[in-house]
Order: C-alpha cells, then structure tokens, then sequence
C-alpha cells in the first residue's frame, strides 16, 4: 500500500490498525527500501527543517527533535522522516 502511496489513514482503515502502528509500518518500509524521501508522508519544507535540526545529532531518540522543533511536527512524522535520513547517513557514509 505504502509503494502505490496510500496515506497513513487509509492504511490504518484498510488494515484495521492503530495510526502509531501503521506509522511505524510506514519508517519500516521507508527504511528498508532506502528510501530518502518522506514524500507523500512529510513535505519537503518539514523534512528539510527536521534534516537541519538533526543534522549533529544522533537518530536514536525523537524528544530532542521534538523539543528543538518546539512541538510543531509531530512524533509521527519525526519518525518517518529519522527513517529517511538514516538511510541518507547511510549513503553518505558509503562514499566516504
């Protein structure tokens, strides 16, 4: 569903599951299909904001993420956007 695009909720209705599982469906996915790009899930602007914000930090938690973006995007949407740049780092660290 996530390859043919489908938003979070109709994945949640589709599959009967709670929007924090499909979220977490959806950084799984994204992560292992590589994938640098949250869009359709996450705009360009929010994802470019969040990519500035952690670019010093690690990935391993989203509460610094959150606080530093003062609470306007939501834990969701951190999640699949860390799923995103982690594979970005992963790129990155390969040509290096």
């Amino acid at each position: 569903m996530f390859r043919d695009g489908k938003s979070i909720a109709e994945v949640c209705e589709n599959l009967g599951r709670a929007t924090s599982t499909v979220t977490q469906y959806l950084a799984d996915f994204l992560e292992s299909e590589n994938r640098t790009s949250p869009e359709p899930w996450v705009d360009t602007v929010t994802f470019a904001h969040i990519c500035e914000v952690t670019a010093d930090q690690p990935l391993d938690r989203l509460k610094p993420t959150f606080d530093a973006l003062q609470g306007e995007v939501s834990y969701d949407h951190l999640r699949i956007a860390f799923a995103c740049v982690r594979n970005l780092r992963r790129r990155i660290d390969k040509k290096l």
